[in-house]
């Protein structure tokens, strides 16, 4: 179960929009170092969007994990870019859970678009023996589709205290 303690307590942030949605009201902020990658990154993606990130802190779509483990489904790139312009941070992030068994997840290989398995991707994030990047495509409900098309949120990006 992923671990929220003192500062971590998840400060709720429920005032991204006027009247949020259901799913908008469990985002919650997360500190980097309790996230784990599942997959590697592309480094100079990472750079591009951490000189983002240094003169707007925001990100356009929270971060993506699986509850039991702190396994990030969706946002390698955007937490590992916030690792390299903050060294301590909390991230918006949406907490999903029972990953092994939640039917509205769908994986799939990225080359082949073929399903693929979920143990595998817990396994790779609990091990450290990463997949190689874009290994895997999580594909989430209509919502956090839209978060990623319209770009129109913005989830602040905390420094700690």
């Amino acid at each position: 179960m992923l671990q929220i303690s003192k500062v971590d307590e998840l400060r709720n942030i429920q005032c991204f929009t006027q009247n949020p949605s259901p799913l908008e009201k469990n985002v919650v902020v997360v500190h980097t170092s309790l996230l784990r990658c599942h997959e590697e990154y592309d480094v100079a993606k990472c750079h591009m969007l951490a000189k983002q990130f240094e003169h707007e802190p925001y990100l356009w779509a929270p971060i993506i994990v699986d509850r039991d483990h702190g396994i990030i489904l969706d946002g390698h790139h955007r937490c590992a870019a916030v690792g390299f312009v903050f060294s301590d941070a909390y991230i918006p992030t949406l907490v999903l859970g029972d990953y092994q068994n939640n039917s509205s997840i769908k994986v799939l290989a990225w080359d082949t678009g073929k399903p693929f398995c979920r143990k595998q991707v817990t396994s790779a994030g609990m091990t450290g023996h990463l997949l190689r990047k874009k290994t895997t495509r999580h594909i989430f409900g209509v919502q956090i589709e839209d978060w990623h098309r319209e770009k129109k949120m913005k989830f602040p990006i905390l420094k700690s205290p």
